[in-house]
């Protein structure tokens, strides 16, 4: 994984636009964004965060990132890397996911009870081994190992678009820093033409595609996570080097399913819920984790429109194979 160590075209914050019935290429944006080579992005994940990462950011060989374009099964994952840590029993550890593993991008300032001392970099790098980051990064953007140095490992979850289309909908609505509020016609929109949270799906999942036989590089899908949750468990503990029995992994399956992580404080992201987090009225973080929810929103020149720019980006990568439209 080569190192890049420079960014096109970036910006800093935009302030959402009015939201219209539908969005077309050259319209402004509908929600609150920066722009970070070439790519929009969340308010919090500036240029300057990015860039500093790429420069200062010292990545060890154990370190493990998870990285996901939005809404593909990041808080899952990081909650099976939570059970196999503590052999099956997650709640002895109480604090949160976002706390036990930062999300790299998104910390442009140290928390008050670290002191004044620390820089961003020192937080972010004083993490016991292995240490584990959360990532929305692209593949361009992901902190790597300098030219030469041993690499750290990847863990990269793809979702169906369909779906992550709609579960991003319903996340860009509900945060309050993204100051959205359009309907999903508009918001179709936006997807397609990737000027949604982490750009174009397309050309995300595309670049990251390419480097799946790395050996670095564990790349899963969250409908396997459905169907064979075991399985995966056991691949992810393999991957990050982390001893299993059939006790931790039945516990792990167990105490990482949805309907227990949406029960859990720890897990379902309600330390979100504050007068700076989820906009009122909004549907709960982790809503549905289901497969195929898209089918209950995409109208059939939608469902058109998506499948002829999914075969206009994918064919011939060998992604196209990989779901059933």
């Amino acid at each position: 994984m080569a190192n890049v160590n420079t960014f096109t075209f970036s910006r800093g914050v935009v302030v959402a636009s009015p939201s219209k019935e539908r969005w077309h290429p050259g319209d402004p944006l509908p929600w609150t964004s920066s722009v970070v080579d070439g790519v929009p992005c969340p308010a919090g994940m500036t240029y300057q965060n990015c860039s500093r990462l790429k420069s200062e950011f010292i990545v060890k060989p154990d370190d493990v990132f998870v990285v996901t374009y939005p809404k593909s099964g990041t808080t899952w994952t990081l909650q099976i890397i939570k059970c196999l840590q503590t052999k099956g029993e997650p709640d002895t550890v109480t604090a949160n996911l976002d706390a036990l593993y930062l999300w790299l991008e998104n910390i442009s300032k140290v928390p008050d009870s670290c002191g004044p001392i620390k820089s961003v970099i020192e937080y972010l790098s004083d993490r016991p081994s292995p240490r584990i980051y959360k990532s929305h990064a692209t593949y361009r953007m992901i902190v790597k190992a300098k030219d030469g140095e041993p690499p750290g490992k990847y863990i990269h979850i793809m979702r169906h678009p369909k779906d992550v289309c709609v579960s991003m909908y319903h996340h860009m609505r509900g945060f309050k820093s993204f100051d959205y509020n359009g309907p999903f016609s508009e918001f179709f929109d936006l997807f397609i033409h990737g000027m949604v949270e982490l750009g174009s799906w397309f050309e995300y999942e595309r670049a990251w595609w390419e480097h799946r036989n790395d050996d670095n590089v564990l790349m899963l899908k969250y409908e396997d996570l459905h169907t064979n949750t075991s399985g995966i468990v056991e691949k992810i503990a393999s991957f990050i080097g982390i001893e299993t029995t059939p006790d931790i992994i039945t516990k792990t399956v167990e105490r990482s399913q949805f309907k227990r992580m949406k029960a859990d404080p720890a897990a379902n992201m309600a330390w979100t819920n504050n007068a700076n987090g989820r906009a009122e009225g909004a549907t709960p973080f982790m809503r549905k984790g289901t497969v195929g929810n898209w089918k209950s929103f995409f109208t059939e020149e939608q469902n058109a429109t998506f499948d002829r720019v999914f075969h206009e980006q994918l064919d011939g990568t060998g992604l196209e194979h990989e779901w059933e439209l």
